[in-house]
């Protein structure tokens, strides 16, 4: 509104909204003077910092009581803004906790809730327990860090990796705390080769019919084709086949046309 031409008072005091007087705020209350011309007034009201993590806070500032003037809104709101960090944690792991037949030849990814820098030393990986694995880190600065081992992981063999929060800290300009408050650790094994757990014909069998196929079975589910074998009646011959039973553990071999008779015949897996 314009400027009065008589001087102006107004009175004012503090209330609670979420923010609470003493705890969040110093409450205050008193008079405004608008002398002639005076469009505005400045009321302070000091906070309490603390390092508590909360949501934004309200308080109320109240305008009741006008001299020579009328109170188009009595009532203002004034926001307390959080400023307060949390220390970085870690939110999911690649593999996750507990996974099984992971390759060997797998990156390892550990997420945060927030940015972070990092570097070698951030982070131990252990294949079995007690033995140190070498690798290099990415990501440093982002959320998603990425352990690259130098070597494939052994077969077969359980891997903990630990972030270690002493040298892990959060990439923000905000107030500590900035590493995490412990050590996270996950682990995960890594997965064993199959191996041919039967045949038949039998190794060494006899009599067997010159027009038999020939039946691999695996420790677990293969993929396999016609290269993943040999046929060989006597060694050095080579007889042609086809194969099915691929994405399971049992694989057939049917000879193109009967095998010779009175005749080793060899069966490689490679």
């Amino acid at each position: 509104s314009a400027a009065s031409k008589q001087q102006v008072t107004v009175n004012y005091a503090t209330a609670d909204g979420t923010a609470t007087a003493l705890s969040d705020y110093q409450p205050t209350n008193g008079q405004l003077v608008f002398k002639k011309g005076d469009l505005q007034k400045t009321i302070t009201v000091n906070v309490y910092g603390d390092t508590a993590v909360e949501p934004d806070e309200t308080f109320f500032v109240n305008l009741s009581n006008a001299g020579n003037a009328t109170i188009g809104d009595s009532q203002a709101v004034g926001t307390i803004q959080n400023d307060d960090d949390t220390p970085p944690s870690v939110t999911t792991t690649t593999p996750a906790n507990g996974a099984t037949n992971v390759a060997t030849n797998t990156n390892i990814t550990v997420n945060f809730d927030e940015n972070v820098d990092v570097t070698n030393n951030s982070f131990t990986l252990e294949c079995p327990a007690g033995t140190g694995k070498t690798f290099s880190v990415g990501g440093s600065g982002t959320s998603a860090i990425t352990l690259d081992p130098t070597n494939n992981l052994p077969e077969g063999t359980t891997c903990t990796v630990t972030a270690v929060a002493a040298n892990i800290s959060d990439s923000d300009t905000s107030d500590p705390p900035d590493h995490p408050t412990s050590n996270s650790s996950f682990s995960f094994t890594t997965d064993t080769p199959p191996t041919v757990s039967s045949t038949s014909p039998t190794n060494n069998a006899t009599g067997v019919g010159a027009n038999s196929n020939i039946t691999v079975t695996f420790s677990e589910p293969v993929n396999a084709s016609a290269s993943s074998f040999t046929l060989e009646c006597p060694t050095g011959t080579s007889q042609s086949f086809s194969v099915s039973g691929s994405t399971t553990s049992t694989i057939t071999l049917d000879p193109t046309a009967d095998l010779p008779g009175s005749t080793t015949c060899t069966v490689t897996v490679l």
